[in-house]
């Protein structure tokens, strides 16, 4: 199984981004669900709470932050949003990297919120891409291929 490529439009020439944007939405998803288990409210010592949030935290900065990550899209294009995503998803993974002591759980519930952040910019992307790169009569498949593609790795996983 292959994961697509984002080709990104640059002065008049096409130039390959080598960032999979399926891998991209793979680790978002999983952040997402990787503090599920029980172990994880014995190791950090929080509540079950705290542990909901860690998840929680992606619907709720979506709704607010939806609306400057599409002006952000419109005003940088799509290969500065896909690298701002993906920058970010990484940041987030290294402050998560370095909060795995027990006392940290603060840190880690950090590294989440950028991931979290990061996702935004993510998520944004296949209608964009669908509207500049497809014609009139593919946008509708191009844009449910994307949008559906990103749910249907998490049914995967």
């Amino acid at each position: 199984m292959t994961l697509p490529v984002i080709y990104v439009v640059t002065f008049s020439n096409v130039q390959s981004l080598q960032t999979p944007l399926g891998s991209v939405n793979i680790v978002c998803i999983l952040f997402r669900l990787e503090f599920d288990a029980m172990d994880t409210i014995q190791y950090y010592g929080v509540s079950d709470v705290w542990i909901d949030w860690t998840s929680m935290v992606y619907m709720i900065l979506y709704i607010p932050l939806i609306f400057p990550g599409s002006w952000f899209l419109d005003k940088m294009g799509l290969r500065i949003t896909a690298l701002v995503g993906i920058l970010g998803t990484c940041i987030g993974s290294w402050v998560k990297v370095f909060a795995v002591q027990p006392h940290l759980f603060f840190l880690s519930f950090a590294g989440q919120s950028i991931v979290a952040l990061s996702q935004v910019f993510i998520l944004s992307l296949p209608a964009r891409l669908a509207a500049v790169w497809f014609g009139p009569d593919q946008v509708s498949f191009a844009c449910s291929v994307g949008v559906f593609g990103n749910q249907q790795y998490s049914i995967l996983i």
